[in-house]
């Protein structure tokens, strides 16, 4: 709480000294780096962004620029699929995950995500 009054004190002075704070444009993470792959929408006026590989939603770029994408989430459970299966040989217990594109679904039960 400190630090948010030092904040607004010093953001105080300036404007009585006729200062005017300019923050720095926010650059998007390149997903070389492992940035997101940024799409843009909006809705209702609201600009929004979403990665179109995790698709994480944000309406603050600040924070969603700057961001990690944590990958598809078909790959990481594909990836979880191959490692369940090579140590028990099945999911869970009545469960057969399969991958179809960006698609999970069970072969048993018929639920997918």
């Amino acid at each position: 709480m400190a630090k948010k009054a030092k904040k607004q004190a010093k953001h105080d002075r300036s404007a009585l000294m006729g200062v005017h704070i300019v923050k720095p444009p926010v650059f998007a993470r390149s997903p070389l780096f492992g940035g997101h792959t940024i799409c843009t929408s909006s809705h209702e006026g609201v600009e929004q962004w979403k990665c179109s590989v995790c698709y994480m939603p944000s309406s603050n770029w600040d924070t969603f620029a700057l961001a990690k994408c944590r990958g598809s989430l078909a790959e990481r459970w594909a990836l979880a699929e191959v490692a369940a299966a090579e140590a028990v040989g099945e999911v869970g217990p009545g469960h057969h995950r399969m991958l179809a594109g960006e698609l999970v679904w069970c072969l048993i039960c018929g639920c997918y995500g």
